[in-house]
This record gives structure tokens, sequence and C-alpha cells, in this order.
């Protein structure tokens, strides 16, 4: 995983070309800032533990901070990254560290969107929300505009057929009907509950939902390094969720898979174990 902000760093200073989109990064900002961020969530795990390696683990995670925030700032590895550090926080500290963490996480966040010119992209898209929730919306073909948009079309579609939805891999072709203007044009709604919604309706939703309260309950089952990873696993599942379809993207859907397999495996492993016993 730590090859993800090495390679961009040296992107980034120049030794290796950016790629087609112009990020430091050999996928794409988005789905890069999501491996990066839990990859620090990891880290913090480690160094905490304070065993081998304490020293490098802690190197670790303060470059994958650098890198989500000033090398590729993907905006959804830095939502992701501050929620998973005020996760890490409630799993391995106290009251009083946990106000602690609250505070420096509100203090660097203050100072990252008010002095440095690398926020620019949360600035934009704080200022495309404002302009797209005025009564005449405008910049709607702005980042965050155009998922607004995709969203309002794709709340139609599911109100359209709201219990069984339009079928499985229709979002696209129901869209393009709905939604005949090129400027708008997408195959997904860029949210993973609207991108199930459209195509399965509540249906979809409910599953959906179960299988996501399903690895809240049974991560409580996990022994803890296992359960804090699986926790933050979710979290990062449920955030990405809301701003992109993690399950339908390729990279991020079978990372997400075989994470969930990973950080899971042990529960079966203790089951098995349980049997044999009895």
């Amino acid at each position: 995983m730590c090859w993800r902000f090495y390679f961009p760093i040296l992107m980034y200073v120049g030794i290796l070309d950016l790629n087609n989109q112009g990020d430091p990064s050999f996928k794409g900002r988005i789905t890069h800032s999501i491996f990066i961020s839990f990859f620090a969530f990891f880290c913090a795990h480690k160094a905490y533990d304070g065993q081998r390696y304490t020293k490098l683990y802690l190197i670790l995670f303060v470059l994958c901070l650098h890198n989500l925030f000033f090398v590729v700032p993907g905006r959804t590895g830095q939502l992701v990254v501050i929620a998973l550090i005020l996760l890490f926080s409630m799993q391995r500290f106290g009251n009083k560290e946990r106000l602690l963490t609250i505070i420096a996480v509100v203090l660097l966040v203050t100072l990252f969107l008010n002095f440095s010119d690398k926020a620019s992209r949360i600035s934009e898209g704080v200022a495309n929300t404002q302009a797209y929730l005025k009564p005449v919306p405008e910049q709607a073909e702005s980042s965050m505009g155009l998922r607004f948009t995709f969203w309002k079309y794709s709340l139609k579609l599911m109100a359209e057929k709201p219990l069984l939805g339009h079928g499985t891999g229709s979002f696209s072709k129901e869209y393009h009907r709905l939604v005949p203007d090129e400027r708008f044009k997408s195959t997904n709604p860029h949210n993973e509950f609207f991108m199930i919604g459209v195509q399965l309706g509540f249906v979809g939703l409910f599953i959906y939902s179960g299988f996501l309260g399903s690895q809240f309950y049974y991560a409580k089952k996990l022994p803890d390094k296992e359960k804090w990873l699986g926790q933050g696993l979710l979290l990062s599942l449920i955030i990405t969720s809301i701003f992109n379809s993690p399950i339908l993207d390729h990279t991020e859907g079978h990372w997400f898979a075989t994470m969930i397999a990973l950080c899971f495996a042990s529960l079966q492993s203790g089951n098995k174990s349980e049997t044999s016993h009895a």
C-alpha cells in the first residue's frame, strides 16, 4: 500500500510523469485518497501499539497526511481520514485524549482551510454547494454541482419505481432517458445509495443497509485489532458511498470486497475453532 504515496511524491516533484488527469497518482485522486486514508488509519494503530517499527509507522502516518492534503488533494479521502482519526481516538483513547484530539483536528483543519493554497478544492466545493442551493442554481457544471444534479434526477428515477427499481444495470439508460442533455450525461450518480435505489429500489437499499449493518454487528465480535480495522473500513465505505459509487467502481469495489474478507476472516476461524473444541 505504501507505494501509493511514494510514487505520487516522485510525480509531484517531477521525477515521474503525472497521470492523464494531471494528478500525481496512478489511478485518480478519489481512488488514491481512499486507499491512503485507510493506510494512515492502519499506521496509526500500528504506531500506537508501541511494538516493533513504531517510529516507522508514525513517519508513514505523517507522510500519508501530507500526501492527502498537499500532494493528491482528494476531498473524499480527506473527509475519510478526518473521520478515521476521530474513530481512532474513540477506539484507543480516554475521554481527555479524545477531547484533545477533536480540538487538534478542528484547529489543524481550520489552519489548512485558511492558510493553505492546497485547500482550494474544498473551498470550491463549499462555494459550488452554496451556488447550487440558490433559487436559481449556478455553477451546475462544477464537480459538486454535477453531483447534486445527478442526485436530483436519481431521486426522480427512484420515485418512478420506488419498490424494485428499474433493474440491474439500468441506470445509464434510464438517466439518459430522463436527462437527454449531454452536459449532464452520466453512467452513475456518484452515490452508491442512489445507484442501488434507482436499479433495485427500496428492496435493494434495504439489502445494502443490511450489508453495512452486518459489518457493524459482527465487527464487535472480532478481536480488538481486527475489530478496529473492520470499523474503520465500514466508516470508509459509508462515507465513500455518499460521494461515489465504490461498489460499481472497479478498483474500489475489489479493494473493499478484499479488505472486508480479510478483516472478518478471523471471525470464521474463531467459530470453527469453537466448534472443534465442542
